[in-house]
């Protein structure tokens, strides 16, 4: 990867977000969070500007 370049992923059954929060903290990218639970979706809709 170039030095600009994001790793670019996906968070499915997203939860509460755990992973996206490390992934994100290391320099990627998330493009797409799918969660079924209606409560985890509240959780991320709150907790994340682009579920």
């Amino acid at each position: 990867m170039s030095e600009n370049s994001k790793l670019k992923f996906i968070d499915l059954f997203a939860g509460i977000g755990g992973f996206r929060t490390a992934f994100e903290r290391s320099g990627g990218e998330c493009v797409f969070s799918s969660d079924y639970n209606k409560y985890s979706q509240i959780t991320c809709k709150a907790n994340y500007e682009k579920y």
